[in-house]
């Protein structure tokens, strides 16, 4: 169960900094811009499902942790 105050930007936002990696770098993993990992983090736009996966994939996660925000609490923090 995903809290309704948090996004799916903000669940990627956090899981890209878990794993110390900047923008630039997850989003060339997927081949995308830093330019387009930055609206989905900010909410300018949000990712299609296929991307979302490739997202997901990048950050170590499954796409249902992202869309569910299921990963372990430890791992996303007490903020989630």
């Amino acid at each position: 169960y995903m809290p309704p105050h948090i996004t799916i930007g903000e669940l990627i936002r956090v899981a890209r900094a878990r794993i110390d990696i900047t923008q630039t770098e997850a989003a060339k993993q997927i081949g995308k811009t830093k330019q387009q990992w930055s609206q989905w983090e900010t909410g300018v736009h949000c990712p299609s499902y296929r991307c979302l996966c490739e997202i997901a994939g990048a950050l170590d996660l499954q796409p249902h942790e992202l869309i569910w925000g299921e990963k372990d609490r430890d791992y996303l923090g007490s903020d989630f």
